[in-house]
């Protein structure tokens, strides 16, 4: 009897000086098929489930039942600008508001460049 393992262990790639590039990707044996390359290093990602994959299409849907038929682009079915605001947002679609933006501020303020 051998207590040596059948099979051998696998060998861990060992990133080059620097880091991985797009081109290892192509030529290192055995790689996940979900390897992403970020940064230099290699990330295993999992793949997505059926459960995310049907909660994510479910969401969608839900969403855009919410949205009201005028802000979507007829021919794309796309979602359109409501329109660029500077001192004052007053819309009445999908909602009437009316908000004075000058009145917001930032939460933290920049450096006063004095």
């Amino acid at each position: 009897m051998s207590v040596e393992p059948e099979a051998p262990e696998p060998r861990w790639a060992v990133p080059p000086v620097g880091g991985w590039t797009a081109d290892d990707l192509d030529t290192l044996p055995n790689l996940p098929p979900h390897t992403e390359l970020i940064d230099g290093s290699l990330v295993f990602v999992s793949p997505q489930t059926l459960f995310r994959s049907r909660a994510v299409s479910f969401f969608e849907w839900q969403l855009q039942s919410l949205v009201p038929p005028e802000l979507l682009e007829p021919a794309t079915g796309a979602y359109i600008s409501t329109g660029i605001f500077h001192d004052r947002m007053k819309v009445s679609v999908p909602f009437p508001i009316d908000l004075d933006l000058t009145a917001i501020t930032p939460r933290r303020r920049a450096a006063d460049p004095e």
